[in-house]
């Protein structure tokens, strides 16, 4: 009596007594089985399924012409069928270019364990890297919208896949603009609106030396100088994933201009045809 030495919950099996043998003529088969069988147990083999795991010893008694007999005998394993894995995948929604992203398979599950963990970071269908652990970290070039999954394995070699989708952004490009030059005590606007983001801009960090009219929080800021020379100003704005870039400017600041004093001499009293000197070069100004 031959048969496989394991079988699954189940799965269907063929017990074979063809390779019994007699001098004479075998004329009957008669199986003592305790699963359940396919069609009659009368000939030479069997086929047999079993509803739960176990060890089952199976045999069959030959009977020849003469009446006389024969046993024969198998133990059968029976285990219980696989389950394919279901794979599970989390990741933040977004991420930032040149940071890691942190890949968490963990809440994958299997009846007989994840043995492992197949990486696709880009979503080319290409396994970037294969690991035993459910966690992963990975870093992008290039700022976009990336499908990543994960392929899990178990011991039985059944496969299921997941993924999940992350946006990777670039950091901000801060702009600031503002006059060459401003004169003392005079006003003038430090203008950072024309910074950009793939996302958004939500915080404007000022560095000024001037004093500042209002609140230094928005995209403009007033600024005035007491005093003349050359002021370095800066703003740093931050997106909504808290990538920062800082832009800069030199101002020239002047003294204010003070207007001339005029000053004009003469004679008090002059004769007709007679040339008085007229004299204004008493006059002055700071320039």
């Amino acid at each position: 009596l031959t048969a496989p030495e394991s079988a699954t919950v189940n799965d269907t099996i063929t017990l074979d007594a063809s390779g019994s043998t007699d001098e004479g003529n075998i004329t009957d088969f008669q199986w003592d089985v305790s699963g359940n069988v396919t069609g009659n147990a009368t000939g030479e083999t069997v086929e047999i399924s079993y509803d739960s795991p176990g060890t089952y010893t199976e045999s069959v008694t030959v009977v020849d012409d003469d009446g006389e007999t024969d046993t024969a005998s198998v133990t059968i394993e029976v285990q219980t069928a696989n389950e394919p894995p279901n794979a599970s995948l989390d990741a933040p929604a977004n991420g930032s270019v040149a940071s890691n992203v942190t890949f968490d398979a963990s809440n994958s599950t299997d009846d007989s364990g994840i043995v492992e963990y197949a990486w696709d970071f880009d979503g080319d269908g290409e396994t970037d890297t294969t690991t035993g652990s459910p966690t992963v970290d990975h870093s992008y070039d290039s700022s976009g919208e990336y499908t990543a999954s994960v392929t899990v394995q178990d011991t039985a070699g059944s496969e299921d896949s997941a993924s999940a989708t992350v946006r990777i952004s670039g950091p901000p490009t801060a702009n600031l603009t503002a006059p060459e030059s401003a004169t003392v005590n005079d006003t003038i606007t430090l203008d950072a609106s024309a910074s950009t983001d793939e996302g958004s801009i939500t915080e404007y960090r000022w560095n000024v030396s001037g004093n500042v009219t209002g609140d230094a929080t928005g995209e403009t800021v007033e600024v005035s100088y007491e005093s003349p020379g050359p002021v370095n100003e800066s703003v740093t704005v931050a997106d909504d994933d808290n990538q920062t870039d800082t832009a800069s400017v030199t101002i020239d600041v002047q003294g204010a201009n003070e207007p001339p004093n005029a000053s004009l001499a003469a004679p008090a009293n002059a004769t007709v045809n007679e040339t008085v000197a007229l004299d204004a070069s008493g006059s002055t100004d700071e320039g």
